[in-house]
């Protein structure tokens, strides 16, 4: 990445991340690790129109049109890193886990 491009990238995610509240951050890293929405709600407790609000919210936020930009714009701005989501994921799934290390 160029210099130009990762300053212009930090000062958009400095200023975007604070938009975003706890619970959207939670739900942008379970999108994150593939979870669907129905797996998010499930996992979160809360209704499945709770999860689509709050993604909508943040798709919103941070100007993405769907969940595969959405989560790139998140990795590569510095909102949500990969140790976090495999972290998330060891949490919520981890029959994938040791499956692998089988």
């Amino acid at each position: 990445m160029t210099p130009t491009v990762t300053v212009h990238l930090h000062l958009w995610s400095s200023s975007r991340a604070r938009l975003l509240t706890e619970r959207e951050r939670v739900v942008l890293g379970l999108v994150a690790c593939g979870f669907d929405n129905d797996e998010i709600a499930r996992m979160e407790g809360v209704s499945l129109s709770t999860i689509r609000s709050q993604l909508h919210s943040v798709m919103g936020k941070l100007n993405c049109r769907n969940r595969t930009q959405l989560v790139m714009v998140a990795l590569l701005a510095g909102l949500i890193d990969v140790d976090t989501v495999v972290g998330q994921w060891k949490r919520h799934a981890p029959e994938v886990f040791e499956e692998a290390a089988i």
